[in-house]
């Protein structure tokens, strides 16, 4: 499988709480990190490289699990041939 990881500039944003459960738990929470890679795989959405306050390193997050306001919501709709959710005003 072909992986493709590289350094980006760094910024920070907030992450879906959510993401780190599986979905299932901490909806509406958020923690402060600082986005410093992509990676890309074949056939998937890109995954982002973040590191948290706490200094813990999550590999391959999807776009919609960033977010820059903590009141920003995200529409759970389908048909994104890569599972992503847009994000509505």
């Amino acid at each position: 499988m072909a992986t493709l990881n590289v350094n980006i500039p760094r910024f920070y944003c907030l992450l879906r709480k959510e993401f780190l459960y599986d979905g299932l738990a901490h909806h509406n929470e958020f923690l402060n990190v600082c986005v410093f890679g992509v990676s890309s795989i074949k056939g998937r959405a890109l995954g982002f490289h973040v590191l948290t306050d706490n200094g813990a390193v999550i590999w391959r997050l999807p776009i919609h699990a960033l977010c820059h306001k903590s009141d920003a919501q995200v529409s759970r709709s389908t048909g994104s041939s890569f599972g992503i959710a847009s994000a509505t005003k």
